[in-house]
């Protein structure tokens, strides 16, 4: 895989992030006030 290639999957992976960040940060937010800080 070339950079170009790659710099191109990690654009489109940051143009999908805001939507996916809210989710992963809510369901996160819950395990860490059930469990602590046991990351």
């Amino acid at each position: 895989m070339t950079a170009q290639e790659l710099n191109r999957i990690g654009t489109e992976m940051n143009a999908l992030l805001p939507l996916r960040v809210s989710n992963d940060e809510e369901r996160m937010g819950l395990d860490l006030s059930q469990h602590g800080e046991s990351l």
